[in-house]
């Protein structure tokens, strides 16, 4: 589409990814100042922003889950919860491991005995 230096927010919005709920309205209102910046138009801006929409709403709904389906299966509740928690104690850095520390944690209680049960409510089975 013509945006300056696209490897970079290519990983910017990978990086995003792991940031559920919020990541792909980060990326899209980033995305949509970057591009008014550069283009001076609100048609282009708004273009890149609704397909940078498109294509993190197709990732984060249909592809993602169809790739990770158990492996990651986590209790939406207990994401939100991590999210909220470690945004709280260790804000964008924070924000950004929760989904990833609760999937550890979540494969740790899983393979503990005596954990089985925390790791059956963080999971969605």
């Amino acid at each position: 589409m013509g945006v300056d230096e696209p490897a970079v927010w290519g990983v910017f919005a990978g990086l995003m990814t792991v940031v559920p709920y919020f990541g792909p309205l980060i990326v899209t209102v980033v995305l949509f100042m970057v591009s008014y910046l550069q283009f001076q138009t609100l048609n282009m801006a708004s273009l890149v922003a609704l397909i940078t929409l498109a294509i993190t709403t197709f990732e984060g709904m249909y592809l993602t889950p169809h790739l990770l389906s158990k492996a990651a299966s986590l209790n939406h509740v207990a994401v939100f919860l991590a999210i909220a928690f470690w945004s709280w104690a260790w804000g964008v850095p924070g924000m950004l491991l929760a989904v990833p520390i609760l999937m550890a944690v979540k494969a740790f209680c899983d393979h503990v005995e005596g954990l089985g049960d925390v790791g059956a409510f963080l999971g969605t089975e």
